[in-house]
């Protein structure tokens, strides 16, 4: 596997970081997003909270998560 592609695109990422992959969403917005998505028991697998400072993401889950806000915004 070439670990550029996994460099480039990882499937995990800093929340911190995770604005960055997402236009239109700011580092304040996506924060409070993370912390939504890990209060709800079926999207909380996508957070890992390793310290009280690192939290990593996985992008894939928070796509989905985002998919499911929209969806329950437009009910």
């Amino acid at each position: 596997m070439d670990n550029n592609i996994l460099i480039q695109d990882p499937e995990m990422i800093k929340n911190t970081l995770l604005y960055q992959y997402y236009p239109g969403l700011g580092k304040q917005q996506t924060q409070k997003l993370v912390d939504e998505m890990y209060k709800i028991p079926q999207f909380a697998d996508g957070v890992l909270r390793i310290s009280g400072k690192t939290t990593l993401v996985i992008k894939k889950r928070f796509s989905d998560f985002l998919k499911w806000k929209n969806e329950q915004y437009l009910r």
